[in-house]
């Protein structure tokens, strides 16, 4: 009889805080690990939140200001990857420089077989902004995966990759349900809607727009308050806009929550007004808590997650009078409401880490 194999798999990211990317590459290092394959993970920032499983090479801790810093920054990366002899390396990164990225594709996670993950549609950051490297830097790549099927229909036509397949992102319904059952006596007996993200200075999740939408709804006359979870940059003018608004007292700013889970469960539903997403988790994790979203149809993912009136509402992107009606059609429709709410928890279960992991098994021919 055959000996098993023993695999071995690396997953490099930015951090473990904050961001999807950083929770996607939390629960692949939870469920490769659970399944006994021996997890490293690599973090290029020293940021650490979120819970990781296996080993963690923390590149972010050698300094890099200077050519020699980088340089060495290189040289223990390569040292590392060469002395664990991955068989599998996923980089869920949002990348820098074409050369510095050409030099890790190639030559430094090209010594495993190297699986890049492009997780948005901003792709400069991922292909890096030189169009001629952008369409050879990942012509050698084991497989390409992207996290919603317009970006793989995208990057096919942008660049002309091939060898392309969609993973969706793991939502661990189990442990987000426990987690949510933490009790925040603050909100105990205030109806409200939620909405999650940062709040950076280039406003992606438009928190802005959510604002201006709450204040035209019925919601405030109905007494239901607008909670915002997240920081940034941009939060003390999202803060100036409640006031001008005459809101202060109805939008709540909590701040960012490393546990946003009874937040969610407690809301009545959830809004998402993004410019563009990758995949965005908020969605299946406030379906895992079991409320309905409404969400503009943008770039990409809410599309292929929310089934129009059967679990939430997709909203025509970037349409504020639209975005307001769904927000009020959620609230008086109790038909409906109810209807969505029920089908939320069905649609979280089908990115359950057991149906998503083993796509990832399958995608590396990993028979465990």
């Amino acid at each position: 009889m055959s000996k098993k194999k023993n695999y071995k798999i690396c997953i490099v990211g930015n951090s473990f805080a904050k961001g999807g990317s950083e929770k996607a590459h939390s629960n692949l290092s939870k469920f490769f690990h659970t399944k006994g394959i021996e997890v490293h993970n690599i973090i290029f920032e020293d940021i650490l939140e979120y819970t990781y499983f296996g080993e963690l090479f923390n590149i972010g801790r050698l300094r890099n200001k200077t050519v020699f810093q980088k340089i060495n920054r290189y040289k223990e990366l390569y040292n590392y990857i060469k002395k664990h002899q991955f068989d599998y390396i996923i980089d869920f990164r949002f990348r820098g420089t074409f050369y510095g990225e050409y030099i890790l594709s190639k030559f430094i996670f090209g010594q495993a077989k190297y699986i890049p993950s492009i997780r948005g549609f901003r792709f400069p950051g991922y292909f890096t902004d030189n169009d001629f490297i952008a369409k050879r830097i990942f012509s050698e790549a084991y497989k390409i995966v992207t996290v919603s099927k317009a970006i793989e229909t995208e990057v096919h036509k942008k660049y002309g990759y091939q060898n392309l397949q969609t993973i969706y992102n793991i939502v661990d319904t189990k442990q987000i349900e426990q987690l949510s059952q933490e009790v925040i006596s603050e909100l105990k007996d205030v109806p409200y809607i939620i909405a999650l993200g940062r709040m950076a200075s280039y406003n992606i999740k438009q928190q802005d727009v959510i604002i201006k939408a709450y204040s035209e709804s019925e919601l405030p006359k109905n007494g239901i308050k607008l909670l915002l979870l997240g920081d940034g940059k941009k939060r003390a003018d999202f803060e100036e806009l409640a006031e001008k608004l005459n809101l202060s007292d109805k939008v709540i700013f909590a701040g960012f929550k490393s546990n946003p889970y009874p937040y969610l469960k407690n809301a009545e539903f959830m809004v998402l007004a993004s410019k563009t997403e990758g995949f965005p988790n908020v969605i299946l994790e406030s379906f895992a808590c079991g409320i309905p979203v409404v969400s503009y149809d943008c770039k990409t993912g809410p599309n292929e997650i929310i089934e129009h009136k059967q679990n939430g509402l997709l909203v025509k992107d970037q349409d504020i009078d639209e975005l307001i009606q769904a927000m009020n059609l959620m609230m008086s429709d109790k038909e409906l409401y109810n209807k969505c709410k029920s089908n939320t928890q069905k649609t979280a279960l089908k990115f359950s880490p057991e149906i998503i992991g083993q796509q990832w098994l399958d995608l590396m021919k990993i028979k465990l």
